[in-house]
């Protein structure tokens, strides 16, 4: 038979590395998401028009992506927009 601090430090043997499992996802789901104002590039995007979604300029932008070359957006591309 189990008795009761056994039963409490399985418990903690278990929860613990899910609970670490759980938050480590939530941070990698939010990293990917762009807490730093990220915008994914859609096909036909062009800096002028990422700029009027955000009411920001195309100056704005190349000041926050010095290394996004504005005549070669990708789909998928990810850039800053704050």
């Amino acid at each position: 038979m189990v008795d009761e601090p056994q039963r409490r430090v399985w418990a903690a043997r278990l929860v613990a590395p899910l609970a670490f499992f759980g938050a480590a996802t939530v941070f990698i789901l939010l990293l990917q998401a762009g807490l730093n104002g990220g915008y994914r590039v859609k096909s036909g995007d062009t800096l002028e028009s990422i700029a009027a979604k955000f009411n920001t300029t195309v100056d704005d932008l190349l000041t926050l992506n010095p290394n996004v070359d504005p005549l070669a957006l990708s789909p998928r591309q990810r850039i800053r927009v704050s």
